[in-house]
């Protein structure tokens, strides 16, 4: 069962090696134990003797007397050292139980043994239990199958042995010693405790006649395989993960880490983008090639950083500021090549195709955080003695049946309508194989916006169905409004007449540069930075409150690209919405994955609109042609200047920075 993960020269050694996260942990089985199990214990939890215990009311005594972690195995567990390493040994303290999901829709079929016999819980959106079963005991709508380990953080400790000495109380003997690690769990869950899951990844497991079989000829192919995260779209889940599992196992074999890994995917992808402004035909080829294979080194990133547990959030970031570095860069390319080819809209197209994919993104983090802001913090607690979780009659009590084919299809159209970025990448690859500019940013454009169509319609039907607002404090930071805004701010307008008046403001200052009415353009603009004020200053509550995000990011880009009517030169309009786009990623990200904000922006999205308002009203009083270009400029240098002064700030000790991840972290983009 274990595989020596010794420390040694040999790279793959130093892959496999045990991290020492719980070296400090107090580790026990509850009941009699393999041998094997006690060996993998023991050498994850750092060689310590690992205890038994036979009662809830021991178990009780034994948490409350350690200070350390608290580890917990189920007698007759079988499972390999690999498949213990995502929740014993990894950055981060949580309280986490190791679960299984069988019935996943996107997982690979593999075959399962004598289910019906097995432990089970229910896992909420949020990735904490909210129900799990013991033998007498139902759970409502289960949807994992509980695997036998659960590790205790130091702080949660105290709050266990309290669950477990009330639990044995009220239970009599015969029940306290029956399937203990199942009572012990349960207790925990029903007692309010906040227990997370630890997905099982693809690992053989057997347990009380229930069993699994894993994904890979040992238990390390099966952590290999187990590195591909889930989340994916088609594409990438058919053909790049195939690939770039290859290129993880060559990758463990070396030195490189993840990060190095990240800068090899970004200097490939620098170089498609600078083969593509050559705009020669057989450059546009082989940059097609590189794409491919910048997007296959982005996943073994990701794969290499969970298989030894070198994640990190400077990470993330890297991983995700990345990304957006080489798709933008290949639009600006294919700009320019399409501008001196002739087509007077290649720089317009090139904006739009950036402004698009960007808005889907924040679309998609800013609902995100909606969405984990309107969670139930978790079940109401339930006695141990009772047989049920407290679930309405009638509700189902064993595992969901396998999806069907029809099902499979339907997800997979569904994930296929969302074009994550390896089928952004593809539809890039194939049309630049056409030799055409304008049908490589018009295809971006297309499915892109499509996507966002297509998510944003859905969610607005949900969100039409609920009328319960949210405070999501994220959404107030990442709307990067500057001071101006939040002095008008003090009176509030509602949220939606408030939008409604913002858009016709945009939409005349844009219509005011476009038709060259430079007179009222300030006076639009100054208004839009007060209603701007009014209406979206914090906190936004409004049910539809997510949509600002987008539509603020929408708006200034806009704002921005009208002057190309003006005959300012299409680069510098690129490069200023470039870099606004790389101040939003940049605040959003850190937000995400390091916890701060910074100081708010001395601009922001309003001094910007109003900034071009003015701008504009101004070279027409002066008669100077080139006076918005360099206040273009200007206004470029400032936010990339506090977006990079803020990478600095929030990045300047990455190896110190401690990693929580939320489910939607790990499911999200920056992660390959």
């Amino acid at each position: 069962m274990s595989e020596s993960s010794a420390r040694s020269s040999s790279p793959v050694d130093a892959a496999r090696a045990i991290r020492g996260f719980s070296a400090s942990a107090e580790a026990v089985v509850l009941g009699d134990a393999d041998p094997e199990l006690r060996a993998t214990l023991r050498e994850v939890c750092g060689g310590a003797e690992i205890g038994r215990v036979l009662t809830l009311a021991d178990l009780a005594v034994r948490a409350a007397g350690g200070t350390g972690p608290f580890v917990l195995a189920a007698a007759g567990l079988d499972l390999d050292l690999p498949a213990t390493l995502d929740l014993l040994d990894s950055p981060g303290d949580r309280t986490a139980a190791l679960l299984a999901d069988p019935r996943n829709i996107e997982a690979p079929h593999r075959q399962s043994y004598g289910l019906d016999r097995a432990t089970l819980a229910r896992v909420g959106t949020a990735g904490i239990i909210e129900s799990t079963g013991a033998t007498g005991h139902s759970v409502g709508n289960p949807n994992r199958v509980v695997i036998g380990l659960l590790r205790i953080r130091s702080v949660d400790r105290r709050r266990a042995a309290e669950i477990w000495a009330a639990a044995a109380d009220q239970l009599d003997s015969a029940d306290a010693t029956l399937d203990l690690f199942d009572l012990a769990l349960m207790a925990l869950v029903r007692g309010g405790l906040g227990v997370g899951e630890q997905p099982l990844g693809y690992y053989r497991w057997s347990r009380n006649g229930a069993a699994l079989a894993g994904l890979g000829a040992t238990a390390w192919d099966q952590r290999l395989r187990s590195a591909s995260r889930l989340g994916d779209g088609a594409y990438s889940a058919a053909v790049v993960r195939r690939l770039s599992r290859i290129g993880t196992r060559r990758a463990l074999r070396t030195p490189l880490t993840p990060n190095l890994i990240t800068a090899i995917s970004l200097g490939v992808g620098v170089a498609a983008g600078l083969l593509i402004f050559t705009g020669h035909p057989i450059a546009w080829v082989v940059a097609a090639v590189l794409l491919q294979v910048a997007l296959i080194i982005d996943c073994v990133d990701g794969e290499v950083a969970r298989f030894t547990r070198r994640y990190s959030a400077f990470g993330g970031w890297l991983d995700g500021i990345g990304d957006r570095i080489k798709e933008y860069l290949v639009f600006a390319a294919v700009g320019a090549v399409a501008v001196r080819d002739h087509h007077p809209y290649g720089w317009l197209l090139a904006i739009i195709a950036l402004v698009v994919v960007t808005a889907r993104h924040l679309e998609d983090y800013a609902y995100t955080d909606r969405q984990a802001a309107g969670r139930v913090a978790g079940p109401a607690p339930v006695s141990v003695t009772r047989p049920d979780d407290g679930s309405p009659d009638g509700t189902r009590t064993a595992l969901p049946a396998p999806p069907t084919r029809s099902a499979r299809i339907t997800f997979w159209a569904k994930k296929i309508a969302h074009v994550p970025i390896a089928e952004r990448y593809l539809v890039l690859s194939v049309t630049l194989l056409t030799l055409q500019p304008v049908w490589v940013l018009a295809a971006a454009v297309a499915v892109s916006g499509f996507a966002l169509v297509w998510v944003v319609g859905g969610r607005l039907l949900r969100a039409l169905r609920q009328h319960r607002a949210y405070r999501t404090p994220s959404l107030d930071h990442q709307l990067d409004l500057g001071l101006l805004s939040m002095l008008a701010g003090r009176v509030r307008f509602p949220f939606l007449p408030g939008t409604v008046i913002l858009i016709i403001l945009w939409l005349g200052l844009i219509a005011s540069i476009c038709y060259d009415a430079p007179t009222i353009a300030w006076a639009w603009a100054a208004a839009s930075v007060i209603v701007a004020g009014c209406t979206l200053g914090p906190p936004v509550t409004d049910r539809f409150g997510w949509l600002a995000l987008p539509l603020v990011w929408i708006a200034e880009s806009a704002v921005i690209s009208s002057l190309l009517a003006a005959r300012i030169d299409g680069a510098l309009v690129f490069v200023a919405v470039a870099a606004i786009a790389y101040r939003r990623y940049e605040l959003i990200y850190s937000i995400r994955l390091r916890g701060t904000t910074g100081p708010r922006s001395l601009l922001g999205a309003d001094g910007r609109i109003l900034a071009i308002g003015v701008l504009f009203t101004v070279r027409a009083l002066t008669d100077n042609p080139g006076f918005i270009t360099w206040g273009l400029a200007a206004v470029a240098i400032e936010t990339l200047g506090e977006a990079v002064l803020g990478t600095a700030v929030r990045w300047r000790r990455p190896a110190r920075i401690r990693r929580t991840l939320t489910r939607e972290q790990r499911h999200s983009e920056a992660g390959s």
